[in-house]
């Protein structure tokens, strides 16, 4: 799949999909550690889905590519919690025991140890991606709409809250 063309305006985002235009809402962005936009405060008990994107360090092109995708009843203190396990954790790529493997029968590239997941996950982003955006892309903590969102865009290490085990 072709991915998302995106542009910027105003602290909100405009993907081009398939079906057209849809408005997000830029909670935090950072590139090299820099912050360039940060609302995270806006979304504190603020329930919905959020979407998170990066570029590699070490990629050809500037596209962001769609990372994750999650939904809770209070985005912005979720948004904290996975911006410090980013900045805040050294990756410990010697002392996970568990393949994270994505939902789309995909191994990511590192391993975790149980109850650990965001711990090993968001560090090991760090190491990989130099920049990040967190979207908000819907106002319900709704889980159809975050596994629809999540597949659309091939969210790389999107796991649907749980391991991913073959039928």
């Amino acid at each position: 799949m072709k991915p998302q063309k995106q542009i910027e305006i105003l602290g909100d985002v405009m993907m081009e999909t398939l079906n057209g235009i849809v408005r997000e809402k830029i909670i935090y962005e950072e590139n090299n550690g820099s912050i360039k936009n940060n609302f995270i405060v806006d979304y504190i008990k603020e329930k919905g889905v959020w979407a998170l994107y990066g570029q590699e360090k070490e990629a050809d092109d500037s596209h962001y590519v769609c990372l994750n995708v999650g939904k809770c009843k209070n985005v912005g203190k979720e948004i904290i919690y996975d911006l410090g396990c980013l900045h805040a954790l050294p990756f410990r790529k010697k002392d996970g025991d568990r393949k994270y493997i994505n939902q789309f029968s995909e191994p990511c590239g590192f391993y975790y140890k149980k109850n650990q997941v965001r711990e090993f996950l968001y560090p090991y982003l760090a190491e990989n991606y130099c920049a990040f955006k967190f979207i908000y892309v819907h106002n319900e903590s709704d889980g159809d709409f975050e596994a629809e969102y999540a597949k659309k865009h091939h969210a790389k290490f999107w796991r649907n809250g749980r391991p991913y085990c073959g039928k």
